[in-house]
């Protein structure tokens, strides 16, 4: 039975670390005060290495990426499966790891979506929202990918539908209200993302 709660402690240990990861990847942070987000992620990923055998490169690649560290994301991600996207984005291989998305790496495509953003294509992002994303405009990743374009047509918009989505987020993780959906929908008589 030690060996099988063993087990679980490093299946969960892997789990915090990828989960926290990514929440780092879609968090954001304008004013640069949210460095603890990041700062946990590291210490899981520190946790998880030395007391787990589970093989945290991945996430090693992406909290590097996340946090700035180019050249170490670029070298991590060098030891990757040729499969996984994170590498094509950390190189900035944008036309492959778009392609990698219309192969149905759902990963790709946020991935994707969140460089068109940055490189300041609101068309682009747009486009691929709608192909991608369409189910899930009113969601806080999609808000995130939205904030980095950094266009004041965009931005302008965002800080009154954010109260909105934050709330429909809390309300899709707990299930708790029924009526929330279609509150959202009659207040705002809209998509929250434009476009």
């Amino acid at each position: 039975n030690s060996a099988a709660a063993s087990s679980k402690t490093r299946l969960r240990q892997s789990a915090a670390t990828r989960s926290l990861g990514m929440l780092a990847l879609q968090a954001e942070d304008l004013m640069e005060m949210g460095d603890r987000l990041p700062a946990k992620a590291l210490a899981v990923l520190a946790l998880t290495q030395a007391l787990t055998d589970y093989d945290t490169l991945r996430e090693e690649c992406l909290l590097a990426a996340v946090m700035g560290y180019t050249a170490h994301a670029k070298a991590a991600c060098g030891f990757l499966p040729e499969s996984d996207p994170l590498p094509l984005y950390v190189r900035h291989e944008n036309q492959r790891l778009m392609g990698r998305a219309r192969d149905g790496s759902i990963e790709a495509a946020y991935l994707s979506m969140l460089r068109l953003a940055r490189l300041g294509d609101l068309e682009g992002t747009d486009n691929w929202r709608r192909e991608f994303f369409s189910s899930y405009s009113n969601t806080l990743p999609i808000f995130k990918v939205y904030l980095e374009l950094n266009k004041f047509r965009v931005n302008a918009t965002l800080p009154d539908k954010l109260m909105w989505a934050v709330l429909l987020e809390v309300n899709r993780q707990s299930g708790a209200f029924d009526w929330v959906e279609k509150l959202v929908t009659e207040v705002t008589e809209e998509s929250l993302i434009p476009g």
